[in-house]
Parts: structure tokens; C-alpha cells; sequence
């Protein structure tokens, strides 16, 4: 049974310590892709009859394998979160509530007056 666990670190440390996990995770793919050449693909190569500890072994390095993507995963989300926070943040353009408001008012204005046009009336017609 696989268990996630957390790590906390400082922002600074981020790249430091997914290159940490990274280095472990591929020295363990690499000693599992040792063990099925030498087991597997060298002996099949050499005509010997597959055998069920070749497909115990195909099944090990597929979990190895399983095992390495889940960590690349993590560490890309990791990594692009890294990125995201040192980014600097975006500027926004200078307005007061209530220059927001005033132009808002003003685009309902003038949107009134577009509908009262195309409508063929003015608001002192209506009222007669």
C-alpha cells in the first residue's frame, strides 16, 4: 500500500528538495531496470523460455515504473506552484470605487439612451 506523505520546507528550498526526491526516485528506477535486463531481456535475448520470474519481474518494474511517474507528477505540480508563487504579481490599473462606479453609470446611460433610440421614444413621449 502506497502512503502520501507531506513535506514542509521553505520556498527557497522547493527546487533543492524536489531534486532530492527526483535523484532517489530515478536511482531506485535504475537498479530495477538493471535487474530486468540482466533477468529478463538478456535471457530472452539468448533464447532461453520465458519463465515466471521474468513475468514477476516485468511486473516489479512496471510498479517502478508506476512509481516514478506519480513522483514526476507531483513534482511538476510542485514545481509549477514554485513558479506561479515567485512570479511577480500582476498590476492592476489604478481606479477607485468610485471611479468604477461612474463609469458604470455612465455605460447604463448611455446603454438607455441607445434602447430609448432604437425603440423610437424618449423617455418625455412615454409619459403622455
Amino acid at each position: 500500500m502506497q502512503v502520501k506523505l507531506s513535506l514542509t520546507c521553505d520556498l527557497a528550498q522547493v527546487p533543492f528538495k524536489i531534486s532530492e526526491i527526483l535523484d532517489e526516485r530515478t536511482n531506485i528506477t535504475k537498479e530495477h531496470l538493471g535487474t530486468f535486463k540482466a533477468k529478463v531481456v538478456k535471457n530472452l535475448g539468448a533464447g532461453q523460455e520465458p519463465t515466471l520470474a521474468m513475468i514477476d519481474e516485468i511486473d516489479n518494474l512496471r510498479k517502478v515504473l508506476y512509481l516514478l511517474d506519480a513522483n514526476l507528477l507531483e513534482s511538476s505540480q510542485v514545481l509549477s506552484g514554485y513558479i506561479q508563487n515567485r512570479l511577480p504579481a500582476p498590476v492592476m490599473p489604478d481606479s477607485t470605487p468610485t471611479q468604477t462606479y461612474d463609469n458604470q453609470h455612465q455605460q447604463l446611460e448611455q446603454l438607455s439612451e441607445a434602447l430609448n433610440s432604437l425603440g423610437g421614444r424618449d423617455d418625455t413621449s412615454s409619459q403622455g
